[in-house]
């Protein structure tokens, strides 16, 4: 991953769309390929282009222009695909209904729970599991929770965008890399079971 300035990776995200808009404009024949399933042309889409679009995106600190910006792009490759012109009048949630395919902040959140669950599950003597356990007491209060900035993501914010999956779950950790440094936060998320 390349460095970005400031806490934010709007340059990071800026240059993940510009490489993935090379390999969709690459992939153009195979977009028109009317011989192709649209299953085999969102698989290739997921692999190809979205693997490189999304790498390293659980690190990422992205601002709401970001995220607003990737699932732009997101939706104008899945219009690219269906062969759906400006000018014809889809609405997003129609085509999303066609592509079935996860917005895009829903699969970095889903990424981030990943990478959060990697980095609980270490040996206690890897760095990144000691910063960890200094930075979070695990049994600290909802209340008692540090204010959060605009520009940090918390897990409660994907657990209400995702749906609550996971519900099981009630304390949340929630891992922001941002300008080199860790900072993680605890989030309580109670999404159906009251915890007694």
């Amino acid at each position: 991953m390349s460095r970005v300035s400031g806490s934010s990776s709007t340059l990071e995200v800026h240059r993940r769309i510009g490489l993935a808009n090379s390999i969709v404009g690459q992939l153009d024949r195979v977009w028109r390929n009317r011989r192709l399933s649209l299953n085999t042309k969102l698989r290739l889409y997921t692999s190809l282009v979205q693997s490189v679009l999304l790498h390293g995106s659980e690190t990422w600190t992205l601002t709401k222009a970001d995220t607003a910006q990737l699932q732009a792009f997101h939706m104008k490759a899945q219009r690219r695909i269906l062969d759906i012109k400006w000018y014809d009048f889809v609405t997003n949630d129609s085509v999303q209904s066609q592509t079935k395919l996860m917005d895009l902040p829903l699969t970095i959140a889903d990424r981030r729970h990943s990478l959060l669950g990697h980095v609980c599950r270490l040996p206690p003597d890897v760095p990144a599991h000691n910063i960890l356990q200094h930075c979070v007491n695990i049994s600290c209060r909802a209340d008692a929770l540090p204010r959060l900035e605009a520009s940090t993501w918390s897990a409660k914010e994907d657990l209400d965008t995702t749906g609550g999956r996971g519900s099981r779950v009630h304390n949340q950790l929630a891992v922001v890399i941002g300008a080199g440094s860790l900072v993680v936060e605890v989030a309580t998320a109670v999404t159906g079971q009251a915890q007694q």
